[in-house]
């Protein structure tokens, strides 16, 4: 199972993420999170990890989206907010004029969530990643009918989905048994204490993730 840590922003975290061959990690450029980092403070951190980065973004305008991914060579962006098909390929094509990017969309498992909307989704996104009902926060996604649903509807359409919500060690072990088909896992205060990056935390998933 591949791993991405979210909201890196300080050289500690990335210095970690890189000894360890983390493979992905998410510089989370929503304004107001506690994550927040800016994109040229991220252009320097990215200096000190060779593996997969990705932005996040919530609710952004496309030209800004493309500034930030050009300031700080991100290979993903992940999108969290509202934004809708049409939006999502007009990002795609101007990304595509200075690099391929891959298009990862997060979705908030709740009664909101239409499964017959992944289809029109899947024409431009290349993973989907559904989420708990408050992202960041760091509540276990839950195992309901609408998350399988969602996960039933990713596989129908070829396109592979990843789980975050609550994903710390004392939680990956439960969460791999539900969902062996998941991509990928993201954590982002599963690997904090007292919202603070803690390594130990780090290194303890990681070998969850590498011995399941």
């Amino acid at each position: 199972m591949k791993l991405k840590v979210c909201g890196v922003r300080n050289l500690r975290m990335a210095q970690a993420c890189q000894d360890l061959s983390v493979p992905y990690v998410g510089f989370n450029f929503v304004s107001g999170s506690k994550r927040h980092i800016e994109p040229m403070e991220a252009q320097k951190l990215s200096h000190a990890y060779t593996g997969r980065k990705v932005g996040v973004f919530q609710n952004t305008a496309v030209e800004n989206i493309v500034e930030t991914s050009q300031i700080v060579d991100l290979d993903i962006i992940q999108l969290h907010g509202n934004e809708g098909f049409e939006f999502i390929e007009t990002l795609k094509k101007q990304l595509s004029e200075f690099k391929n990017h891959k298009i990862w969309k997060a979705f908030s498992v709740d009664e909101n969530l239409k499964t017959s909307d992944l289809q029109l989704y899947g024409k431009n996104c290349d993973l989907f990643l559904f989420d708990s009902k408050t992202p960041g926060s760091g509540t276990q996604i839950v195992n309901s009918d609408t998350l399988l649903e969602s996960i039933n509807s990713s596989i129908e359409i070829n396109i592979p989905y990843a789980l975050a919500g609550g994903i710390n060690p004392e939680t990956a072990s439960k969460l791999l048994d539900q969902f062996h088909s998941a991509t990928l896992f993201d954590a982002a205060s599963g690997v904090e204490t007292k919202g603070q990056f803690d390594r130990t935390k780090l290194e303890s998933l990681l070998t969850k993730l590498e011995d399941a």
